[in-house]
């Protein structure tokens, strides 16, 4: 230990931001798996030299006068699995100089202090040479094992709100729930029930005008959506859910087109005093095939993210003569080109990781609630009785999705059967 002033040559190559590491580049994940080895070790050892507990580092702040984010910090450090993962949250070597010293006070080996040294500026060295800092090495870790549920959940919710200062608007949540039965004439068709929602639908600036659902006609492709909801005396028909949407009559504009129509959120107050819940619904009788045909060979129950969002849950509920359309896997993509239809080659689809599989609804007879909705459940027993369905005769599934990028489209993929 230095003492009387002496200088410790260790500790002052660490002023300022590390060297630049030279030398033949090493591939990203060795040396990152060398550095956090090696950092670990050191850390261990340091700890070991002044009897300090790092699994307890509440008692280690107060014991040496340090920072206790810090020691929490690195007793996460010590204990994390993935050496990438260990690397990006590691203090660097300015954060780590106040324990280092502290601990070199209280009469840590001089050789063991200059091993946790290096070791600090071999991690920095690798952050640098490799990706810059370690902000950009946490995306990298939030990109990598895909297997994870949360995998890149952080990347996605940067996304969320920069997305929501960006353009004015967010929501907590956004549904799609698709009801399926086999169509009472025709057993090679499907009946169809979609119900969209949003809930908690924010303006974060007053004069905002965003478009949140389009309702599209098929024209003469096959006979077009009807709205669930019969219209009031006097009214228009519409998709809109009337009884089920927590709005003002001004909050959501209609505009016909061509090929259907928009719904607006209409300027109005910000923050939660002028959140909007809106849900729409409408069904097809006899117009979906049941059975693969030619190309035709996949149902495809999605949503497209119009709004930046917190969570995105779609639940599929199908009758159980249709136990095929229970086996849907999830799947997200983005089209930068070509529109939302867009498919193969590089200017295609843009997977969006989605690794949480799809979650049995309790039943029979069917119940679905959500947290937070709490007219969802009556909205869910309103489409049986309109109808005409035996929620005892349902089963369903749902796909929950934190934070989902503005513009992709998350969807459940099945199978449809061949015929006969």
């Amino acid at each position: 230990m230095a003492k009387g002033g002496k200088q410790r040559p260790q500790e002052a190559e660490f002023e300022g931001d590390a060297a630049p590491m030279t030398g033949t580049p090493a591939a990203f994940e060795p040396a990152c798996r060398a550095a956090a080895d090696e950092l670990r070790a050191a850390l261990f050892e340091l700890y070991g030299s002044v009897k300090a507990d790092p699994t307890n580092p509440q008692e280690v702040a107060r014991r040496f006068g340090v920072n206790k984010t810090l020691t929490w910090t690195i007793s996460r450090v010590l204990a994390a699995q993935d050496a990438v993962e260990m690397v990006a949250t590691a203090p660097g070597a300015g954060s780590m100089k106040s324990l280092i010293t502290a601990m070199e006070k209280a009469g840590a080996n001089p050789t063991i202090v200059a091993r946790v040294w290096a070791a600090v500026r071999a991690a920095d060295e690798t952050v640098a040479f490799h990706v810059g800092d370690r902000s950009t090495l946490q995306l990298i870790v939030d990109g990598m094992s895909p297997s994870r549920d949360d995998h890149l959940e952080a990347s996605r919710r940067l996304a969320f709100r920069g997305n929501s200062g960006l353009w004015g608007v967010q929501a907590r949540l956004r549904t799609t729930t698709a009801f399926i039965a086999p169509n009472a004439t025709d057993a090679a068709l499907l009946d169809i029930v979609f119900v969209r929602g949003l809930v908690g639908l924010r303006r974060l600036r007053t004069n905002l005008s965003w478009p949140i659902f389009h309702m599209r006609n098929w024209g003469t492709e096959r006979p077009n959506p009807q709205p669930l909801d019969e219209p009031a005396p006097g009214e228009r028909a519409s998709p809109i859910l009337r009884r089920f949407s927590a709005r003002s009559a001004t909050d959501i504009i209609e505009t016909r087109t061509a090929d259907g129509a928009i719904y607006t959120l209409a300027p109005g107050p910000i923050g939660n005093t002028g959140a909007v819940d809106c849900f729409a619904a409408d069904f097809e009788r006899g117009t979906l095939p049941r059975f693969a045909t030619g190309d035709d060979k996949s149902g495809e129950i999605g949503a497209n993210v119009s709004v930046p969002v917190e969570k995105i849950v779609i639940d599929l509920i199908a009758h159980e003569s249709l136990p095929f359309v229970l086996n849907a896997t999830p799947d997200g993509y983005t089209a930068l080109f070509g529109g939302p239809g867009a498919t193969g080659g590089p200017y295609g689809r843009i997977p969006v990781p989605i690794s949480t599989p799809p979650t049995r609804l309790p039943g029979p007879p069917l119940t679905a609630a959500l947290a937070g909705v709490p007219a969802y459940t009556e909205m869910v027993r309103f489409v049986f009785e309109r109808m005409g369905w035996n929620p005892k005769h349902f089963s369903g599934r749902r796909c929950e999705f934190s934070y989902p990028p503005l513009g992709a489209t998350i969807s459940l993929v099945f199978d449809l059967p061949p015929k006969g």
